[in-house]
C-alpha cells in the first residue's frame, strides 16, 4: 500500500485494539489486548506507533529498568513493510531513550528475520552473540551498535539473551 499521511506517535491505551490486530497479522505469538493494556499499568514501558489516518501499521516498544531498556517488539503490517516504517519507529524510540538518559537498549531477533537484522546493522548494530533453539525455530542474533566499540564496554550475563545499544556519553541529555 502507498503511504500517505503516516506519522509516529506515542501509543495511547485506546489504541490496544488496533495493535492487537497488527500483532496478530505480524506474529506468531501475538500479544493480546490485556498484554498490551497492562504496559500502561506496568512502570517503564514506552511505546510508539506508526499510523495511516486512524491506521494503526506500526508498532515498537520498550521496557526501561534503571537506565537500560529491552525492545520488547518491532513490527509493521505486511502490505506497508519496505517503506521506511520500521527505520522511522526504532528512531523515535532510540530519540526516546536518549531523552530519557538511557546507556543500554537490548534487543532480539530470529536469525531468520532478514529484514529485521538489516535494520539494526543500518542502525548501528552489531552480532554480540547467539543462543541456539531461543525461538522454536532458529537461533537468536544479539547486537550492539559500532560506536559501542570506543567505550570499553562488555557484556556478560550467563542465561541472558540481549542484543546491546550504548549511547556515546556525548550523546546523553544532561
Amino acid at each position: 500500500k502507498e503511504v500517505r499521511r503516516m506519522r509516529i506517535c506515542p501509543m495511547a491505551e485506546t489504541d490496544c485494539e488496533q495493535t492487537e490486530i497488527l500483532m496478530k497479522e505480524c506474529f506468531s505469538v501475538p500479544w493480546s489486548v490485556d498484554a498490551l493494556k497492562e504496559m500502561f499499568h506496568t512502570k517503564g514501558y514506552c511505546s510508539f506507533l506508526a499510523k495511516e489516518e486512524t491506521e494503526v501499521i506500526g508498532y515498537i516498544g520498550m521496557k526501561v529498568v534503571l537506565d537500560e531498556a529491552d525492545i520488547t517488539n518491532v513490527a509493521v503490517l505486511p502490505a506497508y513493510r519496505k517503506k521506511g516504517i520500521a527505520r522511522k519507529l526504532l528512531q523515535q524510540l532510540l530519540d526516546e531513550a536518549r531523552q530519557q538518559g538511557i546507556y543500554s537498549i537490548y534487543l532480539e531477533v530470529r536469525d531468520s528475520n532478514a529484514a529485521a537484522i538489516t535494520l539494526y546493522k543500518h542502525a548501528g548494530f552489531k552480532e554480540v552473540g547467539k543462543r541456539k533453539n531461543y525461538y522454536e525455530h532458529g537461533f537468536i542474533h544479539i547486537y550492539f551498535p559500532s560506536f559501542c566499540e570506543s567505550h570499553q564496554c562488555a557484556m556478560k550475563r550467563v542465561g541472558y539473551l540481549h542484543f546491546l545499544f550504548l549511547f556515546p556519553s556525548d550523546m546523553m541529555v544532561p
